[in-house]
């Protein structure tokens, strides 16, 4: 038997694309392999390799032997993207072996299509705790995305002015809250924590918007062509985001030093307003 390992650490961002490329390197190589598992880590990611149509083994723990092991591994895809100044998609691709034409460097995942309460309808999401931003690496390694404690408030309060219909969603992990020294001020039922990945996804089919500075939201927003605002650092724009070309979303590039809180409102007041316009002033 003809046994092949594909091997994904990647959490939602990242996964997004690698899921793909798995999937194209199945149909361009899988016929040689008598079995194919991919190793995934077993956390709401693991959603995003499912349910793709291709026969592999969704497994958490490796059982060799192996004729063929790939290892999709970030940091090797983001150096052939810094030497090639391509997207990190076309980085799998090599890693994979396979070619890349039948790829495209936006976020695509499918999930299966479920009931939405009424009351999840028109939420106005809101993704901004620092646990979705910390290194999962090993040995850890500090957070590398944009912590935006202090900067929230007006950002919370110009999107409660907006969509004065819509109720708010914080998302995060069922333990996250907020620290009371930001004093941020919300309602216990405006906490969206620990919603599975494929519902999380649905609900943002009908958001008003999304509003994050987790780039694994924003790419999950993405996959959906949900409005959103993304604030991402440099590197992630430049490896994820600046080549989707999607009209619901509008990109912030920033770094802690450069940050102004009226500044950044502004910008979202003029991506909310761009969104109306769009729905006939809805």
């Amino acid at each position: 038997m003809k046994r092949a390992l594909l091997k994904s650490h990647n959490l939602i961002g990242d996964g997004l694309y690698v899921g793909p490329v798995a999937a194209e390197w199945y149909r361009q190589k899988g016929y040689e392999f008598d079995e194919i598992e991919m190793y995934v880590l077993p956390d709401h990611s693991a959603c995003l390799y499912e349910g793709m149509g291709v026969p592999w083994n969704i497994v958490h723990e490796e059982t060799p032997p192996y004729d063929v092991r790939i290892n999709f591994d970030v940091d090797r895809a983001r150096g052939i993207c810094d030497e090639r100044r391509c997207h990190l998609v076309n980085g799998y691709a090599e890693i994979a072996g396979i070619k890349s034409d039948n790829l495209q460097p936006i976020p695509n995942y499918q999930p299966p299509v479920m009931e939405v309460p009424e009351d999840k309808k028109n939420l106005v999401m809101v993704s901004m705790f620092t646990r979705s931003c910390e290194s999962r690496a090993t040995p850890p390694k500090p957070p590398n995305k944009m912590l935006l404690w202090p900067h929230w408030k007006p950002l919370l309060e110009l999107l409660r002015s907006e969509y004065p219909d819509s109720k708010l969603a914080l998302l995060g992990a069922p333990d996250d809250r907020l620290r009371p020294e930001y004093g941020l001020e919300v309602t216990e039922d405006e906490y969206l924590l620990g919603i599975p990945l494929p519902l999380l996804a649905n609900y943002m089919k009908y958001a008003k918007c999304v509003v994050t500075v987790d780039n694994g939201m924003g790419h999950l927003a993405a996959s959906q062509r949900a409005r959103h605002f993304h604030m991402a650092c440099g590197l992630l724009a430049l490896h994820f985001i600046v080549p989707w070309g999607n009209r619901n979303m509008r990109v912030v590039q920033i770094t802690p030093m450069q940050l102004n809180p009226d500044t950044l409102r502004m910008q979202l007041q003029s991506a909310i307003r761009d969104w109306k316009a769009k729905e006939g002033g809805v």
